[in-house]
């Protein structure tokens, strides 16, 4: 069964461009190479690579593989206020979806996507870090049953996520329709 998640991996075309950026929200570099970086977060790791053919498309949130990561911090304003100084540009404003929780999804140069979460409840010295990977299928249930069998979590399912005008603003996406689920894995 799986324990915990070390890290996962980005493939990026400008190396030094996402060093920078993830600096910026709060991970430290421990290492790069040329073709690679590690970035650690309280819990967890990303590692940066430069794959031998870079490429870079925009993607929807829905697209399937790695929809976004989600990186969860107590003050997001002050987030942002480092964030924007790379390439990454946030979709909307912050919205509070009536949790107390403010999101906002940046996209950056490389196409890739990242979820700020602004966690009020979190004690404000708290280094930012990895809240979660979302993944996008066809099938979730399939998805979500294969990532609660190999790490012993239970899903964790959504109802219907439509007709929210918070989600579309977050999202860009008007008039988004989907189902959601989580799996908590043991980080």
């Amino acid at each position: 069964m799986l324990q915990y998640i070390h890290h996962l991996t980005i493939n990026v075309s400008d190396l030094p461009r996402a060093i920078a950026r993830y600096r910026a929200y709060g991970l430290v570099c421990q290492r790069h190479t040329s073709h690679d970086a590690w970035l650690i977060a309280p819990n967890g790791a990303i590692h940066l690579q430069v794959p031998l053919q870079p490429t870079a498309y925009p993607r929807t949130i829905f697209d399937p593989g790695m929809s976004h990561c989600c990186i969860q911090t107590p003050d997001i304003e002050e987030l942002l206020t480092h964030v924007q100084r790379t390439d990454a540009v946030p979709r909307s404003q912050p919205v509070d979806l009536g949790t107390g929780h403010r999101y906002v999804y940046l996209d950056d140069a490389e196409g890739v996507v990242t979820e700020c979460e602004g966690v009020p409840y979190a004690p404000p010295a708290t280094a930012p870090w990895l809240a979660h990977v979302a993944l996008a299928s066809f099938d979730i249930g399939r998805l979500s049953a294969f990532y609660a069998d190999v790490t012993g979590g239970t899903v964790r399912t959504s109802p219907l996520l439509a007709h929210n005008q918070g989600i579309d603003t977050i999202a860009q996406v008007p008039g988004i329709r989907a189902h959601a689920a989580w799996v908590r894995g043991a980080n």
